[in-house]
């Protein structure tokens, strides 16, 4: 066992000792309250910590990159000079998740007067045009920042409706389970906060329906691949209603009737 380790344990061990004794002496021979052997205890710990250097003097911060630094600084200001052992981390943990870009975050005590404090950021997984403003959203629909237009192509996914990031991360876990399809959209508009319209490279809306979104793109991806004009010479498919589908072309509307195992 190296030296620093023997130290530390005996350290350790002493100041149990010590925290027993003081509560013991308090209790059966001062007779004095909890609330007040509490205050004494905090006291001491303080005074014994400060002098045996458990006060954080360094906190070094790992994995940030957008979260913004000065926001970060003023909560982790506070910490230095304070007993390393009575800090709770969890508490700052939290405060730190809610910096915006922030996702998960983890502190960690390094003995005798150091912090560690170890940043996942969130990774934009659409665009949220709202209000004409467009800002970048994670897959649990929080806003990270707010953006410029966006250029076509457009880097991620561009989203519309008023509550559209609170149903974005169910959404686009269904949209990845169908690739082919999902390579070639665009957009996305919540309607009603009900059910979404995908707006596809070519400009072709896919209308879906509030339930059995797979089944829907699946159908979609079939008749899309077995058909390649539909490409060039559509408007719409609508398939809110699962009996059929509606095509609109560019220059009528065709209602066909939807049978199993069948596409037109």
């Amino acid at each position: 066992m190296s030296l620093w380790k023997q130290r530390k344990k005996l350290i350790l061990y002493s100041f149990l000792f010590i925290s027993l004794g003081t509560i013991s002496y308090s209790l059966f021979v001062q007779k004095i309250t909890i609330h007040d052997l509490q205050k004494e205890f905090f006291h001491k710990t303080e005074r014994f910590a400060s002098n045996l250097g458990f006060v954080v003097k360094d906190i070094a911060i790992f994995g940030r990159n957008k979260a913004n630094q000065d926001m970060i600084n003023i909560l982790l200001r506070p910490l230095f000079d304070q007993n390393i052992f009575l800090l709770q981390l969890s508490d700052i943990s939290k405060k730190l998740n809610e910096i915006n870009w922030i996702d998960n975050v983890a502190i960690r005590r390094t003995l005798p007067h150091k912090l560690n404090v170890y940043i996942v950021e969130s990774k934009p997984v659409a665009i949220w045009q709202h209000k004409n403003q467009y800002m970048l959203i994670d897959h649990k629909g929080h806003v990270l920042q707010p953006i410029e237009a966006p250029t076509s192509p457009a880097e991620h996914i561009l989203i519309t409706g008023k509550n559209a990031p609170d149903y974005i991360f169910g959404f686009l876990q269904t949209l990845r389970n169908h690739s082919w399809l999902s390579q070639h959209v665009k957009g996305a508009s919540l309607v009603h906060k009900r059910r979404w319209n995908i707006y596809l490279n070519n400009d072709i809306v896919i209308l879906l329906p509030e339930k059995n979104i797979d089944k829907a793109l699946i159908r979609a991806t079939k008749m899309l691949k077995a058909h390649d004009f539909l490409w060039k010479n559509i408007k719409s498919i609508d398939l809110r209603i699962e009996s059929r589908f509606t095509i609109k072309h560019k220059m009528k509307k065709i209602i066909l009737p939807s049978h199993k195992g069948k596409t037109i």
